[in-house]
């Protein structure tokens, strides 16, 4: 291990050195111990092409060889403009505005800031308060971790978050026979609780369809239909945390399209470039865009940091949206999930498996565990069977490149059941 290396969220576990990735191919990452990994998860959902993409690679070259870089303030260029119309065409109305920046963190505080700068502008400076959801996930930055569930990475920093109302995430598997009662309940108590407080609220915000660092939990598009509806009802923003949803993630480009439900803010990173390049955009609506394009200066929108709009980012998200659009591969990953979707309903040793298009989820059940241990063992087993995962407390979720073979998921699928049927030998356990 490097000395002069602060890994992220390293100190507080097991201490061990970190493997060497040289060079990646597709779906498959090489170790420097030679050792050959298939990507299962995107690395954390942001190689949504796989690795070294000819098309990306070949496009942040070529801009390289134009402009690298160039201040946006009072300034632009063609690659933004590009991928700002190829975006706005592909999104569902009224999203129809873009502002830059570089990670999901950012995209989600501008979301914030712009919802609440919203309601000053139009005279209602009492609309302070945000809703989100028990379990929810939004990023690091202040802003975005106050929206958070409470995890040991906020509680250093809790007597500085604002105050968040939270309600339940009705999450929901296959199989499950209660996803609706809870639905109807979430959207019962949060309207009771609206009809007392809409005047305070600035903004609702939900990751559409998947809770990603949440556990992957999933919900329903007739529950997102039913919260727009809320949101309709007493005139509150909503916004859509598709960092992790978006690019294709759901089965469909973005979960908005997927559930056909179109938010007042969409906020997107990780696959926006394909992995190459920190990238994030923070789509609204030309009614909020209005609120901040007047004469008065004090409604403008004071926002901005040196690398907005990169345009060797900009490239690598044009390229990007190319390569989904024509080859349309993460359709044909959602179709084969669903094949293995049925073997693990077959498992007696799991719980709660779940499915949104390209993403597979299950639970180990771990009674009786350390958890943390568990998980730490988990990654260890998986990488000793050919396979990078990375299990989100006791939840395993393969979330692969849209390059992914066939023959790739089976041994991805392979390696899962010989890691489960480890466990339940070690426990003594069986699944049948």
């Amino acid at each position: 291990m490097s000395d002069s290396i602060w890994y992220p969220s390293f100190q507080a576990e097991p201490v061990s050195e970190p493997l060497k990735v040289l060079y990646g191919k597709g779906a498959e990452v090489v170790l420097s111990d030679g050792r050959t990994l298939i990507d299962a998860i995107s690395s954390k959902w942001v190689n949504i092409h796989g690795h070294a993409h000819p098309l990306i690679s070949k496009a942040i070259l070529d801009q390289s060889l134009q402009i690298e870089h160039v201040v946006f303030s009072g300034f632009t260029h063609q690659p933004a403009i590009e991928f700002a119309q190829k975006l706005t065409h592909l999104l569902p109305s009224p999203l129809s505005r873009v502002f830059f920046s570089d990670n999901g963190s950012t995209a989600i505080e501008i979301a914030l800031k712009i919802a609440l700068q919203y309601h000053i502008n139009n005279g209602d400076a009492g609309r302070q308060t945000f809703v989100a959801f028990e379990g929810a996930y939004h990023g690091e930055t202040m802003g975005a971790m106050a929206l958070g569930a409470s995890t040991r990475a906020k509680i250093p920093f809790s007597e500085c978050m604002f105050d968040v109302k939270r309600f339940p995430f009705p999450e929901t598997w296959i199989l499950d026979t209660s996803t609706e009662k809870r639905e109807d309940e979430v959207i019962s108590e949060m309207g009771s609780w609206l009809a007392e407080h809409s005047g305070i609220v600035a903004a609702v915000i939900i990751e559409p369809l998947i809770q990603g660092a949440g556990g992957m939990r999933m919900c329903r598009s007739v529950f997102l239909e039913k919260l727009k509806s809320l949101c309709e009802t007493f005139d509150i923003l909503l916004i859509f945390d598709e960092v992790i949803t978006g690019f294709g993630r759901t089965g469909d480009y973005f979960a908005c399209m997927k559930s056909e439900v179109s938010p007042d803010f969409l906020c997107m990173s990780r696959g926006i470039t394909g992995g190459y390049i920190p990238f994030a955009v923070t789509v609204t609506s030309e009614k909020v865009y209005e609120a901040f394009h007047t004469e008065d200066t004090g409604n403008t929108f004071v926002h901005g940091h040196a690398y907005t709009a990169n345009p060797l980012g900009c490239a690598a998200a044009i390229a990007n949206l190319d390569i989904m659009q024509t080859e349309q591969k993460f359709r044909k990953v959602d179709t084969l999930q669903e094949s293995f979707e049925l073997r693990l309903l077959e498992r007696k040793d799991i719980e709660k498996v779940r499915r949104s298009g390209t993403v597979l989820a299950f639970d180990i059940p771990t009674e009786g565990k350390d958890c943390a241990r568990f998980v730490s063992e988990l990654k260890n087993k998986f990488v000793d069977h050919g396979v990078m995962i990375q299990p989100i407390n006791n939840t395993v979720y393969v979330s692969p490149p849209y390059c992914v073979t066939k023959e790739q998921l089976d041994k991805v699928y392979n390696a899962i059941f010989e890691v489960l049927n480890e466990i339940a030998s070690e426990t003594g356990n069986s699944d049948s």
